[in-house]
């Protein structure tokens, strides 16, 4: 059995011990990895054990110790990631004699595999299918798993698949969907080059018959870029129609601080290289404007929880770019994030005051020091809970209360408190509903959609 120590630093250190002293009041647990050892996940098969590491390979391996006499040193190599095909870090699902994993091209086209414990085979999953798949498994006490297909223009839908035979049928959780319009919801990737050259995926979905390219139409991008997190993965929700059928252009960039490129993408968006996340940010608004999918006063962004680092710094470094930002439940006052009750855990990914060095990157993306007297800011809702645990509703009410006491426009600032809610907002259904549909229509009424005007 194994016995991990996780935290956001994605490198865990792993111990072991064996299953028959489980109710041992002293458990014998070996060192199996340290942080050093760079493992970020991994799966016992008889007293083989599988790991997934960055160790010498940033685009990830998986690599094969026995238990009965670990050594990662001189592991076998499985299978690894190249340039062109990473191996993505979450999409792993164990079988009675098969693993599956997939890999993907930035987190937006993904290959699903398998692999023969016995024969060490590998060889790719072919099921026609449009859009990504990714796997999960009843059991592994058989080969039967559950192929779940997505992409941005492909409704979630659900699918049975034997890894041994190669049966593919709908299965009981298939469901037929008919939704107005998605004939004409179409998508384009792209990569736009940042601040230093960099070249950042951006995914841009639109409804083919309401773009217009002369800039006349509202955007709405979203973008997170924290914790090696691939955040914004091809999928469809119903929810966004409701922008879609009107016009608007969705766009997900895929910035630095992520996992989309794999381990070196996090790195260059933590800590000190922390800026990247905002620079890429603003790169792919400005290159959107440029290519005339939108304009400076039709252009909305958001980001969500860490994602409120990015929104924050994007409208305070250029507020140019933008007529509305959402930043929700955000953390807006990193200087001072480490001195609340989930500040600490926190500090291998965003830094500490008490290092100088660290002090400087939380100053630099700190948006609530970074609101300028005078400046013309975009319209913003700024959302919170008032129970959130994860970033304390401080951080949004401070930035907010500074913004309106400072902002040189007569765009409007809301703080919109859920007094009953956490991190993320309401649990019903009909609160998530309300939540959506309250930032939509901020959205559309300070963009200039004639239905939303009063």
């Amino acid at each position: 059995m194994l016995l991990g120590l996780f935290t956001v630093d994605n490198n865990a250190p792993l111990y072991y011990a064996k299953r028959s002293e489980l109710k041992s009041e002293n458990i014998d647990w070996k060192p199996l990895a340290t942080k050093e050892d760079e493992i970020q996940g991994g799966f016992m098969k008889g007293t083989d054990i599988f790991l997934l590491t960055t160790k010498g390979n940033p685009k990830f391996k998986i690599i094969k110790t026995s238990l009965d006499n670990p050594d990662l040193k001189n592991a076998a190599t499985i299978v690894e990631g190249n340039d062109e095909w990473q191996l993505s870090p979450s999409a792993f699902t164990e079988t009675k004699d098969y693993f599956l994993f997939n890999k993907t091209k930035d987190e937006l086209l993904t290959k699903t595999y398998q692999y023969e414990y016995k024969t060490g085979a590998i060889s790719e999953i072919n099921v026609p299918l449009e859009g990504n798949i990714s796997t999960w498994s009843w059991s592994k006490e058989d080969n039967e798993v559950i192929l779940v297909n997505r992409g941005w223009t492909t409704p979630f839908n659900y699918y049975n698949y034997d890894v041994e035979t190669k049966d593919f049928s709908d299965g009981i959780l298939y469901v037929k969907y008919k939704y107005p319009n998605l004939e004409n919801i179409v998508y384009e990737e792209v990569e736009v080059p940042s601040w230093d050259g960099t070249l950042v995926p951006l995914s841009i979905v639109y409804d083919k018959t309401k773009l217009k390219k002369d800039g006349s139409n509202i955007a709405f991008m979203e973008g997170y870029g924290a914790y090696g997190a691939n955040a914004y993965t091809p999928y469809f929700a119903a929810n966004n129609l409701a922008l879609l059928n009107r016009g608007v252009v969705m766009a997900y960039a895929h910035i630095r601080g992520g996992g989309e490129k794999g381990y070196e993408w996090h790195l260059a968006g933590k800590k000190t290289t922390k800026p990247n996340t905002w620079k890429d940010f603003n790169a792919c608004a400005e290159w959107l404007i440029e290519n005339k999918y939108t304009s400076s006063d039709k252009f909305g962004i958001s980001g969500a929880s860490a994602g409120g680092i990015l929104i924050g710094r994007a409208i305070t470094e250029r507020p140019d770019l933008y007529k509305v930002a959402i930043p929700k439940v955000g953390a807006l006052n990193m200087m001072r994030m480490g001195f609340s009750p989930g500040g600490p855990v926190n500090i291998p990914e965003f830094g500490t005051v008490e290092i100088e060095e660290e002090f400087k990157a939380l100053l630099e993306m700190d948006a609530y020091q970074h609101i300028q007297k005078g400046v013309k800011y975009p319209a913003q809702l700024i959302t919170t809970g008032f129970n959130d645990p994860r970033v304390p509703s401080y951080n949004s009410a401070k930035f907010a209360a500074k913004m309106q006491n400072e902002n040189g426009s007569q765009n409007p600032v809301f703080l919109d408190v859920d007094y009953s809610a956490g991190h993320f907002g309401g649990s019903t259904m009909d609160e998530y509903f309300a939540q959506i549909a309250k930032e939509y229509a901020f959205l559309l009424w300070q963009c200039g959609d004639t239905e939303f005007q009063k």
